[in-house]
């Protein structure tokens, strides 16, 4: 369903995917991409650190070519994510002191 394009019909299967078998990192990657696609950042985040620490002791992946680049582009990921919000913080509200000093 991922590969067809159709995240909100993956979500469940990959979710249980990684429920029975979470030392399994591919599986949270496929979590990861797909929460992603469908716009849920903590979710895709929490995805993305499971898969980092399954990755740390690769189950089955030892031989992947692409497991390192996967990795480093879930630890920026990872990061990015959790520096977003502090971007796109509300703008602080003045107090009376400041209100009145700029109306002076």
């Amino acid at each position: 369903m991922l590969a067809a394009n159709k995240p909100t019909e993956a979500l469940a299967p990959l979710a249980r995917a990684a429920e029975l078998e979470p030392t399994f990192a591919l599986h949270h990657w496929n979590l990861a991409a797909t929460l992603h696609q469908l716009g849920d950042r903590d979710a895709t985040c929490r995805a993305l650190r499971a898969f980092i620490t399954t990755s740390a002791t690769p189950s089955g992946l030892a031989a992947d070519p692409d497991q390192p680049a996967r990795v480093g582009l879930a630890l920026r990921m990872v990061a990015e994510l959790e520096r977003a919000p502090r971007l796109h913080r509300a703008p602080r509200r003045r107090d009376r002191r400041s209100r009145a000093r700029a109306a002076k």
